[in-house]
């Protein structure tokens, strides 16, 4: 952003000559020596072309200030859907008339409708996300919404859209289990949808209609750490307890882990 002068009230300037510097902003020479940046819309809006002098450059510097913060406006919603909090974030160093006056124009232009945004943002959550509705509420309420607003807007999906997602998930989470136990293994997937936002009770429910095998090779490797690492100090029955504990410690099914131990010590 460049720097803006603001004049006191005194002799006309007179602009001497117009170089375009940038898309639409152009600098100006006055006849004081000094150089100003200002947008065309300021110099039409001023009629600077045809006068060629300038009685009121601080009034002139404000109104191109605004045009300044609406074109960068501009330029930061082309990238993707922005809310009025963000916005304002962005144009936070601006005065707030200034910031205000942005954020009603954008919305009168239709470039800023949080309405909209609110609409289309939960769609793709729940379109190409694993976010379950707790996340989505917490983001659109870090994004500056009500959360009764956001509530009120999910409350236009059905709550099965949500439990398919959490099932499909669950069930991707123990298809794809290399490490861990049965029971650690739902402790990992509760935790897991927990922070993707899901509800616990509707957690708990979908893990209890769903069959957990661990497989046979998952014990065997962690049967196979444990007596590495503990068979350099242990032995015989000791070590047999020692392994067994470890295993069950890890949530393995105890006649299991005595059965692997049995054949490996």
């Amino acid at each position: 952003m460049y720097v803006w002068y603001y004049y006191s009230d005194g002799d006309d300037m007179k602009v001497l000559k117009y170089k375009k510097v940038s898309g639409s902003k152009y600098s100006l020479q006055l006849d004081n020596g000094d150089n100003i940046k200002l947008y065309d819309n300021t110099i039409i809006y001023y009629d600077l072309l045809r006068k060629k002098d300038i009685s009121n450059l601080d009034e002139v510097c404000k109104y191109n200030r605004e045009i300044e913060a609406y074109y960068k406006s501009i330029s930061y919603l082309n990238k993707k859907m922005r809310t009025t909090k963000e916005i304002r974030k962005y144009l936070e160093d601006y005065p707030s008339k200034t910031i205000d006056n942005t954020i009603e124009r954008l919305s009168k232009e239709g470039y800023l409708n949080d309405q909209q945004y609110l609409k289309v943002f939960i769609s793709n959550q729940i379109g190409i996300t694993n976010n379950g509705p707790y996340k989505i509420v917490s983001k659109l309420v870090g994004l500056g919404f009500d959360k009764d607003e956001v509530l009120e807007e999910l409350e236009n999906y059905d709550r099965s859209i949500f439990i398919s997602k959490l099932e499909k998930l669950v069930q991707k989470k123990i298809d794809s289990n290399t490490k861990y136990s049965g029971s650690h293994l739902k402790e990992k997937v509760l935790i897991d949808m927990i922070n993707n936002g899901y509800d616990k009770k509707d957690i708990m429910d979908v893990l209890n209609n769903i069959s957990i095998s661990v497989d046979s090779k998952i014990l065997e490797k962690e049967y196979n750490k444990a007596f590495k690492s503990l068979s350099k100090k242990y032995k015989g029955n000791d070590l047999e307890k020692r392994i067994l504990l470890k295993l069950v410690n890890k949530g393995f099914n105890y006649n299991e882990a005595k059965e692997i131990i049995s054949k490996g010590v």
